[in-house]
């Protein structure tokens, strides 16, 4: 399943790019129910990074996260190795009148019969919430950025 979404920052480019590559910020963000570690002898941002989150949440697995494509301040792809449902997230940034355009493209590969199928539920999901989630997202990016 690959799904893409938009967002507009009103803010410059370089800054969106640090906050939503910085996940030390994006931990923080998460209330102290996520955690954050690079993995070792991987850099911990950039080109080649790696690291693994953590969570409280009953039943989620650690998940590592792999930087497949850094080009700063315009690109970054990662790979989240979850458990029988690899998923790449695109995003690309590009520079609007001001503010900070970002293209993301989510790719979710369902592995197991399970994820086969709850793909249709979460597509739909995803669909439906798109919209309010990206409206949160926009509030955090611009005023942490």
């Amino acid at each position: 399943m690959k799904e893409s979404f938009q967002i507009t920052i009103k803010r410059p480019r370089d800054e969106v790019f640090k906050v939503v590559n910085d996940f030390q910020h994006l931990a923080k963000a998460g209330q102290g129910k996520i955690r954050l570690q690079s993995v070792a002898g991987k850099p911990a941002s950039g080109p080649g990074s790696e690291q693994t989150i953590s969570s409280d949440f009953p039943g989620m697995q650690d998940i590592r996260i792999e930087t497949l494509e850094w080009d700063e301040p315009k690109r970054v792809v990662r790979k989240f190795h979850v458990k029988d449902l690899p998923t790449t997230v695109e995003l690309d940034f590009s520079e609007k009148d001001g503010a900070t355009v970002v293209d993301l493209t989510v790719e979710l590969v369902a592995q197991s019969m399970v994820y086969k199928m709850m793909m249709p539920m979460l597509a739909k999901t995803i669909r439906d919430q798109k919209g309010k989630a990206l409206e949160q997202v926009q509030k955090q990016l611009e005023a942490n950025a």
